[in-house]
C-alpha cells in the first residue's frame, strides 16, 4: 500500500461541507417547504379514559383549528437546526484532528527518525526511541514495521491541546503556523468540547461554517506544504499546494 497525504480527498471534503450545510439551512428555512411538511402530518387524538383507542384525525396540521399546533411543531425544526448548526462545529473539529493525524502518519513513515520522541518500549516512557523485539518479529517487512510504528507514535504526538500538537509539528519540521490561524483553531477545538461536554450552544450560521473550514483548509495547504519539501509524496491534483 502506497502511503501518501491525500490532500484532494480532504480539500474535497472541506470545501462540500458548508455547501451541505446551506443546502440544508436553505431546505429547513424555505416556506414552501414549510407548508408541505406541515400538510404532511396528521392530528392523532388519544381519549384519556381509553387508552387504547387512539383517533387518526386525517387533518393537515396546516389546516388544523389551532395555530398552537403549527407553531411548536415549526419552533420544534428551528430547535432541531440549531442542534445541528452546532454539530457542525463538531464535525469540523474532527475533520482538524484527522487531518493532523494523518500528517503526522506520513511524516513518521517517510522520516522515522523523527519518531524518537514519541515511541518507546515501557509505559512509562523510560526507553524512548526503543521498541519491542517481539513488534519488530512479528512484522512481515520493514515497511509494515514503520507503519505500524508510524501509528504508535502519532497517537502519542496527537495528544494534548491543538497548540501544543501544533508546536509539536513546528519543533519536528523547523517551520511556524501563522499566529492567527492557531488562535481560530484553538477557539474551534474549544468551542467543540463546550458543545459536546458542557452542552452549551453558540448561535452558528453560514459564516462561521465556511470560515472555520478556510481556517483548516489553511492547515491543510501548510501541512502539504511542509510534507513536499521533506521529498513526502502527496496528492494534490487540485493545486492546492503551489
Amino acid at each position: 500500500m502506497k502511503v501518501e497525504f491525500n490532500i484532494d480527498s480532504w480539500y474535497g471534503t472541506l470545501l462540500m461541507t458548508p455547501e451541505y450545510y446551506r443546502h440544508l439551512k436553505n431546505y429547513v428555512e424555505n416556506n414552501e417547504s414549510k407548508l408541505l411538511h406541515l400538510n404532511s402530518i396528521t392530528i392523532v387524538s388519544v381519549d384519556l379514559t381509553k387508552p387504547n383507542e387512539i383517533k387518526s384525525e386525517e387533518v393537515p396540521v396546516y389546516d388544523y383549528d389551532s395555530n398552537e399546533s403549527k407553531k411548536w411543531i415549526l419552533d420544534d425544526i428551528a430547535k432541531a437546526f440549531y442542534h445541528y448548526s452546532n454539530q457542525m462545529l463538531v464535525i469540523l473539529s474532527s475533520y482538524l484532528e484527522l487531518i493532523i493525524q494523518e500528517f503526522f502518519e506520513t511524516l513518521f513513515y517517510y522520516h522515522p527518525e523523527k519518531m524518537y520522541d514519541f515511541i518507546s518500549s515501557s509505559s512509562q516512557n523510560e526507553l524512548k526511541g526503543h521498541v519491542e523485539l517481539k513488534l519488530v518479529l512479528n512484522s512481515a517487512s520493514i515497511d509494515e514495521l514503520k507503519m505500524k510504528l508510524s501509528k504508535r507514535a502519532t497517537a502519542n504526538a496527537n495528544k494534548g491541546d491543538i497548540l501544543r500538537i501544533i508546536k509539536k509539528i513546528e519543533t519536528l519540521c523547523k517551520c511556524s503556523f501563522d499566529e492567527k490561524l492557531k488562535s481560530n483553531l484553538k477557539n474551534l477545538v474549544e468551542h467543540r468540547n463546550q458543545v459536546i461536554h458542557e452542552r452549551k450552544l453558540f448561535d452558528v450560521n453560514e459564516i462561521i461554517v465556511d470560515r472555520t473550514s478556510d481556517n483548516i483548509t489553511s492547515l491543510l495547504s501548510s501541512l502539504g506544504k511542509i510534507l513536499f519539501k521533506n521529498n513526502i509524496p502527496i496528492v494534490n491534483h487540485s493545486g492546492l499546494v503551489g
